[in-house]
Protein backbone atom coordinates (compact mmCIF):
# COMPACT_ATOMS: atom_id res chain seq x y z
CA UNK A 1 0.00 0.00 0.00
CA UNK A 2 2.73 2.56 0.57
CA UNK A 3 4.26 1.98 -2.54
CA UNK A 4 1.06 2.13 -4.33
CA UNK A 5 0.96 5.62 -2.13
CA UNK A 6 4.02 6.77 -3.61
CA UNK A 7 3.34 6.02 -7.30
CA UNK A 8 0.13 7.93 -6.73
CA UNK A 9 2.54 11.11 -5.41
CA UNK A 10 4.62 11.11 -8.57
CA UNK A 11 1.52 10.31 -10.36
CA UNK A 12 0.03 14.01 -8.81
CA UNK A 13 3.17 16.11 -9.18
CA UNK A 14 4.85 14.74 -12.25
CA UNK A 15 1.84 15.51 -14.12
CA UNK A 16 0.57 18.52 -15.85
CA UNK A 17 -0.83 21.60 -13.24
CA UNK A 18 -4.41 22.68 -14.21
CA UNK A 19 -5.41 24.27 -10.88
CA UNK A 20 -2.87 22.86 -8.12
CA UNK A 21 -4.17 24.60 -4.91
CA UNK A 22 -2.00 24.25 -1.54
CA UNK A 23 -4.11 24.72 1.80
CA UNK A 24 -2.74 25.15 5.27
CA UNK A 25 -4.43 25.58 8.42
CA UNK A 26 -3.32 25.33 11.58
CA UNK A 27 -6.05 25.60 15.20
CA UNK A 28 -5.56 25.55 18.70
CA UNK A 29 -8.29 24.90 21.84
CA UNK A 30 -8.03 23.66 25.03
CA UNK A 31 -11.88 21.89 25.32
CA UNK A 32 -9.90 18.66 24.97
CA UNK A 33 -8.93 15.44 27.76
CA UNK A 34 -4.84 15.20 28.13
CA UNK A 35 -3.96 12.02 25.97
CA UNK A 36 -1.41 12.02 28.56
CA UNK A 37 -3.24 11.11 31.32
CA UNK A 38 -3.13 7.64 32.10
CA UNK A 39 -5.71 7.42 34.51
CA UNK A 40 -10.22 8.99 34.70
CA UNK A 41 -10.50 12.12 36.37
CA UNK A 42 -13.38 10.52 37.73
CA UNK A 43 -14.78 12.53 40.33
CA UNK A 44 -12.12 15.60 39.76
CA UNK A 45 -12.72 18.91 37.57
CA UNK A 46 -12.63 19.30 33.68
CA UNK A 47 -9.82 22.05 33.35
CA UNK A 48 -9.02 21.24 29.83
CA UNK A 49 -5.70 20.60 27.81
CA UNK A 50 -4.43 23.38 25.14
CA UNK A 51 -3.96 20.97 22.24
CA UNK A 52 -2.82 22.03 18.79
CA UNK A 53 -4.12 20.57 15.37
CA UNK A 54 -3.76 21.71 12.06
CA UNK A 55 -3.17 20.35 8.43
CA UNK A 56 -1.43 20.43 5.01
CA UNK A 57 -3.25 20.03 1.96
CA UNK A 58 -2.16 19.81 -1.96
CA UNK A 59 -4.35 19.26 -4.52
CA UNK A 60 -4.64 19.05 -8.37
CA UNK A 61 -6.96 18.74 -11.32
CA UNK A 62 -6.78 16.89 -14.62
CA UNK A 63 -9.49 18.27 -16.79
CA UNK A 64 -12.86 18.30 -15.07
CA UNK A 65 -12.99 14.69 -14.24
CA UNK A 66 -10.38 13.47 -12.33
CA UNK A 67 -8.82 15.11 -9.01
CA UNK A 68 -5.95 14.38 -6.67
CA UNK A 69 -5.25 15.36 -2.66
CA UNK A 70 -2.66 14.98 -0.23
CA UNK A 71 -2.73 15.70 3.51
CA UNK A 72 -0.63 15.64 5.84
CA UNK A 73 -2.98 16.13 9.46
CA UNK A 74 -3.05 16.37 13.16
CA UNK A 75 -6.30 15.89 14.56
CA UNK A 76 -6.70 16.34 18.39
CA UNK A 77 -8.78 13.14 18.45
CA UNK A 78 -7.41 10.71 15.65
CA UNK A 79 -3.43 12.44 16.40
CA UNK A 80 -1.75 12.05 13.41
CA UNK A 81 -2.05 11.18 9.49
CA UNK A 82 -1.07 11.31 6.24
CA UNK A 83 -2.84 10.06 2.82
CA UNK A 84 -4.30 11.06 -0.49
CA UNK A 85 -7.40 10.11 -2.36
CA UNK A 86 -7.92 10.15 -6.30
CA UNK A 87 -11.56 12.16 -7.11
CA UNK A 88 -13.87 10.77 -9.91
CA UNK A 89 -16.59 13.17 -10.34
CA UNK A 90 -19.47 13.86 -13.11
CA UNK A 91 -22.06 16.56 -12.85
CA UNK A 92 -23.80 14.77 -10.24
CA UNK A 93 -21.74 12.15 -8.85
CA UNK A 94 -18.36 11.98 -6.89
CA UNK A 95 -16.24 8.99 -5.67
CA UNK A 96 -12.72 9.30 -4.28
CA UNK A 97 -10.87 6.33 -3.03
CA UNK A 98 -6.76 6.60 -1.70
CA UNK A 99 -4.81 5.35 0.95
CA UNK A 100 -4.80 6.38 4.68
CA UNK A 101 -1.80 6.31 7.50
CA UNK A 102 -1.48 6.89 10.72
CA UNK A 103 1.99 8.18 11.60
CA UNK A 104 4.17 8.74 14.26
CA UNK A 105 1.55 7.59 16.56
CA UNK A 106 3.50 5.14 18.73
CA UNK A 107 6.57 2.61 17.98
CA UNK A 108 4.47 1.44 15.54
CA UNK A 109 5.62 4.19 13.13
CA UNK A 110 3.26 3.64 10.33
CA UNK A 111 -0.10 2.37 10.67
CA UNK A 112 -1.83 1.80 7.03
CA UNK A 113 -5.56 2.04 6.05
CA UNK A 114 -7.84 3.51 3.41
CA UNK A 115 -10.06 6.30 2.82
CA UNK A 116 -13.28 7.19 0.70
CA UNK A 117 -16.12 9.45 0.13
CA UNK A 118 -19.46 9.34 -2.24
CA UNK A 119 -21.30 12.49 -3.20
CA UNK A 120 -24.56 12.94 -5.01
CA UNK A 121 -25.27 16.59 -6.13
CA UNK A 122 -27.99 18.28 -7.96
CA UNK A 123 -26.42 21.73 -8.26
CA UNK A 124 -28.07 24.58 -6.81
CA UNK A 125 -30.45 22.11 -5.42
CA UNK A 126 -29.41 19.45 -3.55
CA UNK A 127 -26.40 17.38 -2.08
CA UNK A 128 -25.78 14.58 0.29
CA UNK A 129 -22.49 12.91 0.73
CA UNK A 130 -20.84 10.07 3.12
CA UNK A 131 -17.66 9.35 4.18
CA UNK A 132 -14.82 7.35 5.83
CA UNK A 133 -10.92 6.85 7.03
CA UNK A 134 -9.78 4.35 9.11
CA UNK A 135 -6.60 2.16 9.60
CA UNK A 136 -6.87 -1.87 9.59
CA UNK A 137 -8.73 -2.96 12.54
CA UNK A 138 -7.91 -4.40 15.25
CA UNK A 139 -5.31 -3.27 18.67
CA UNK A 140 -2.58 -6.93 18.57
CA UNK A 141 -0.24 -5.42 21.20
CA UNK A 142 1.87 -2.64 22.61
CA UNK A 143 1.85 0.45 20.72
CA UNK A 144 -1.05 -1.02 18.31
CA UNK A 145 -3.39 1.60 17.49
CA UNK A 146 -6.20 2.02 15.32
CA UNK A 147 -8.30 5.15 13.98
CA UNK A 148 -11.66 5.39 12.67
CA UNK A 149 -13.43 8.86 11.24
CA UNK A 150 -16.77 8.43 9.56
CA UNK A 151 -19.04 11.42 8.31
CA UNK A 152 -22.63 11.93 6.32
CA UNK A 153 -24.08 15.14 5.46
CA UNK A 154 -26.85 16.44 3.57
CA UNK A 155 -27.32 20.05 2.44
CA UNK A 156 -29.63 22.24 0.11
CA UNK A 157 -28.75 25.80 -1.33
CA UNK A 158 -30.65 28.88 -1.07
CA UNK A 159 -29.68 32.35 -2.67
CA UNK A 160 -25.95 33.21 -1.50
CA UNK A 161 -26.88 30.48 1.30
CA UNK A 162 -25.81 27.02 1.64
CA UNK A 163 -26.94 24.93 4.77
CA UNK A 164 -25.26 21.48 5.88
CA UNK A 165 -26.30 19.01 8.30
CA UNK A 166 -23.87 16.82 9.36
CA UNK A 167 -22.73 13.97 11.27
CA UNK A 168 -19.32 13.06 12.33
CA UNK A 169 -17.45 10.39 14.43
CA UNK A 170 -13.60 10.02 15.56
CA UNK A 171 -11.84 7.37 17.26
CA UNK A 172 -8.20 6.41 18.79
CA UNK A 173 -7.88 3.14 20.49
CA UNK A 174 -4.34 2.66 21.38
CA UNK A 175 -3.13 -0.53 24.09
CA UNK A 176 -0.32 2.10 25.41
CA UNK A 177 1.01 -0.89 27.75
CA UNK A 178 0.61 -4.69 28.39
CA UNK A 179 -1.80 -3.74 31.06
CA UNK A 180 -3.68 -0.28 29.45
CA UNK A 181 -5.79 0.40 27.05
CA UNK A 182 -7.29 3.74 26.06
CA UNK A 183 -9.68 5.57 23.93
CA UNK A 184 -10.21 8.65 22.37
CA UNK A 185 -13.75 9.49 20.86
CA UNK A 186 -15.33 12.66 19.37
CA UNK A 187 -19.23 12.66 18.21
CA UNK A 188 -20.71 15.56 16.56
CA UNK A 189 -24.08 16.52 14.88
CA UNK A 190 -24.04 20.12 13.77
CA UNK A 191 -25.54 22.42 11.22
CA UNK A 192 -23.56 25.02 8.85
CA UNK A 193 -24.94 28.03 7.44
CA UNK A 194 -22.36 29.51 4.71
CA UNK A 195 -22.93 33.19 3.01
CA UNK A 196 -21.62 34.01 -0.52
CA UNK A 197 -20.94 37.03 -1.50
CA UNK A 198 -22.07 37.91 -5.04
CA UNK A 199 -18.78 39.08 -5.92
CA UNK A 200 -17.52 35.86 -4.31
CA UNK A 201 -14.75 37.76 -2.08
CA UNK A 202 -15.80 36.02 1.05
CA UNK A 203 -17.70 33.56 2.80
CA UNK A 204 -19.17 33.57 6.36
CA UNK A 205 -20.35 30.59 8.06
CA UNK A 206 -21.92 30.40 11.45
CA UNK A 207 -22.14 26.86 13.31
CA UNK A 208 -23.68 25.12 15.58
CA UNK A 209 -24.36 21.91 17.17
CA UNK A 210 -24.10 19.47 19.80
CA UNK A 211 -20.96 17.17 20.78
CA UNK A 212 -19.94 14.36 22.72
CA UNK A 213 -15.94 14.40 23.88
CA UNK A 214 -15.07 10.95 25.43
CA UNK A 215 -11.82 9.35 27.12
CA UNK A 216 -11.64 5.59 27.86
CA UNK A 217 -9.50 3.72 30.17
CA UNK A 218 -8.75 0.16 30.14
CA UNK A 219 -6.75 -2.26 32.61
CA UNK A 220 -7.03 -5.87 33.51
CA UNK A 221 -9.25 -4.81 36.56
CA UNK A 222 -11.37 -2.03 35.85
CA UNK A 223 -12.49 0.28 32.89
CA UNK A 224 -13.35 4.20 33.36
CA UNK A 225 -14.94 6.60 31.23
CA UNK A 226 -14.66 10.32 31.16
CA UNK A 227 -17.14 12.42 29.03
CA UNK A 228 -17.58 15.92 28.44
CA UNK A 229 -20.61 17.19 26.55
CA UNK A 230 -21.48 20.57 24.95
CA UNK A 231 -23.74 22.79 23.02
CA UNK A 232 -21.38 24.38 20.67
CA UNK A 233 -21.38 27.96 18.66
CA UNK A 234 -18.74 29.16 15.80
CA UNK A 235 -17.66 31.33 12.83
CA UNK A 236 -15.31 30.91 10.37
CA UNK A 237 -14.55 33.21 7.22
CA UNK A 238 -12.85 33.06 3.85
CA UNK A 239 -11.69 36.08 2.83
CA UNK A 240 -10.12 36.44 -1.10
CA UNK A 241 -7.23 39.03 -0.35
CA UNK A 242 -6.11 38.72 -3.45
CA UNK A 243 -7.26 36.27 -6.81
CA UNK A 244 -5.27 33.44 -6.41
CA UNK A 245 -5.27 34.03 -2.28
CA UNK A 246 -7.69 33.09 0.39
CA UNK A 247 -7.56 33.78 3.98
CA UNK A 248 -8.77 31.29 6.55
CA UNK A 249 -10.47 32.23 9.60
CA UNK A 250 -12.00 30.48 12.49
CA UNK A 251 -13.53 30.62 16.11
CA UNK A 252 -15.69 28.24 18.37
CA UNK A 253 -16.88 28.19 21.60
CA UNK A 254 -19.04 25.69 24.11
CA UNK A 255 -22.14 27.67 24.71
CA UNK A 256 -22.73 25.03 27.86
CA UNK A 257 -21.23 22.58 28.61
CA UNK A 258 -21.48 19.42 31.17
CA UNK A 259 -19.87 16.21 32.54
CA UNK A 260 -20.93 12.80 33.21
CA UNK A 261 -20.78 12.37 37.13
CA UNK A 262 -19.34 12.49 38.91
CA UNK A 263 -17.09 14.73 36.41
CA UNK A 264 -17.63 18.25 36.43
CA UNK A 265 -16.84 21.52 34.56
CA UNK A 266 -14.45 23.82 36.19
CA UNK A 267 -16.30 26.60 37.31
CA UNK A 268 -15.59 30.00 35.47
CA UNK A 269 -13.36 27.97 32.66
CA UNK A 270 -13.58 30.10 29.12
CA UNK A 271 -13.21 26.77 26.29
CA UNK A 272 -12.88 27.51 22.98
CA UNK A 273 -10.70 26.82 19.29
CA UNK A 274 -9.58 29.62 17.48
CA UNK A 275 -7.76 28.73 14.05
CA UNK A 276 -6.24 30.33 11.25
CA UNK A 277 -4.64 29.24 7.74
CA UNK A 278 -4.81 30.28 3.98
CA UNK A 279 -5.21 28.82 0.26
CA UNK A 280 -3.52 29.72 -2.71
CA UNK A 281 -4.04 28.55 -6.20
CA UNK A 282 -1.29 28.36 -8.67
CA UNK A 283 -2.56 29.26 -12.03
CA UNK A 284 -2.31 27.43 -15.26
Amino acid sequence: MIKHFFLLLLLVFGSPLFAMEFTTIGELGNFFFDIKDKEAIGGGTFNGTYTPSGKIEISDSLGDTFRFTVALARDSVLRNSFGGEVEIGTTNFIFSVGPFLGLFNSSDYLKPGISGSMQLVFPGVVFVRIGAAATLPGVSGTGDYETLSTGAAVGFWLPNLVNTISFTTKKFSIQETRDRYTEDALYRAQYRGAVHSKSNAYIVAITTGFQMLKRRYENTSSADTDEMRSFFMGFDTEIVIKPLFTLLLGVEAPLYSWGNAPLERKDGAMFFSASAGFRYVFAD
